[in-house]
């Protein structure tokens, strides 16, 4: 089974026909027909079922399209990072990256910015997600996650670290008080990000611990949240290096925990200069734009 093989089966089932799998990998109808056989007979199942001019997987089918994902995935990484392995510690090509929904705009602005006067060779894939991991299975060369340390068989390096608190509007304050206890936090409305490896029903406690709430309005989107406190719609957890403008901390002493930055990737790219270069840049930026930064090498 050849890695060429198992991407024009992918290719295959993405765009559903032969004829628009061969314009996407740029070969013939009959490399499409043949390379598919190939693979068939190496694996001594069918694939594929064809009813008119629909394409069904078989079990074998699904299997293959399941795993295959990653195996490509893989395979592009390892190729990619042998190609720059020779050349000098700066960074080329393309590299997707995978990043929560909601990253603030200006920052996210500024940083591409100083990508582009640093490596005009570099070009970006910027891919914002509810869970960048899953772009990383997909086959993007990095993702941006925030919590919990990612686990195998991803290679996780940490980015930056920064204070959560509770906080709400001024408005908001002065129309619904301000919480004296976490038990008054049932009277008020409660605003939760969703991220893969948090509970939204949970706030952790300074001293440790978490505290159970049922937040009245929850979403994957991080400036989401950030917005929605700021327009007067309830209490949220935010960065505490965050504008504060008409904000007021919330229980300062009693709910908040400190946040961690990942960047991820797959053990192939980690020798990729140009994932080492990009990780670099990024670290030294949110030192200087968003958090305290912990280094990466």
């Amino acid at each position: 089974m050849e890695i060429t093989e198992v991407a024009t089966f992918l290719a295959l089932v993405k765009t559903g026909s032969i004829l628009a799998a061969a314009a996407e990998m740029k070969v013939s109808r009959a490399t499409i027909r043949r390379r598919l056989e190939t693979l068939e007979r190496g694996v001594g199942s069918p694939l594929l079922e064809r009813h008119g001019d629909k394409i069904a997987l078989t079990h074998a089918g699904r299997l293959l399209e399941r795993e295959g994902t990653a195996l490509v995935g893989s395979a592009r990484r390892i190729e990619s990072a042998l190609r720059q392995a020779a050349g000098a510690d700066a960074a080329s090509g393309t590299l997707s990256v995978a990043m929560p929904i909601g990253l603030p705009g200006p920052l996210f602005a500024t940083f591409a910015r100083q990508l582009a006067d640093r490596w005009p060779n570099l070009h970006t894939l910027a891919l914002f997600s509810g869970d960048p991991l899953e772009e990383l299975e997909r086959g993007s060369d990095v993702a941006i996650v925030s919590g919990n340390r990612p686990r195998a068989p991803w290679v996780a390096r940490l980015l930056a670290e920064y204070d959560e608190r509770a906080f709400a509007d001024q408005a908001y304050v002065e129309k619904a008080g301000s919480p004296r206890t976490l038990a008054d936090l049932r009277e008020h409305r409660l605003l939760g990000w969703l991220t893969r490896d948090h509970d939204v029903a949970q706030w952790p406690l300074r001293r440790g611990g978490v505290h159970e709430v049922v937040p009245a309005l929850v979403t994957n989107d991080f400036r989401g949240v950030h917005d929605c406190v700021h327009a007067g719609l309830g209490i949220g957890l935010l960065s505490a290096q965050a504008e504060r403008g008409t904000l007021r901390e919330v229980l300062p002493t009693i709910v908040g925990t400190r946040r961690r930055f990942w960047l991820a990737t797959a053990p192939a790219s980690r020798w990729s200069p140009t994932v080492r270069t990009f990780g670099r840049a990024l670290a030294t930026f949110l030192e200087g734009h968003l958090v305290r930064a912990t280094g990466v090498t």
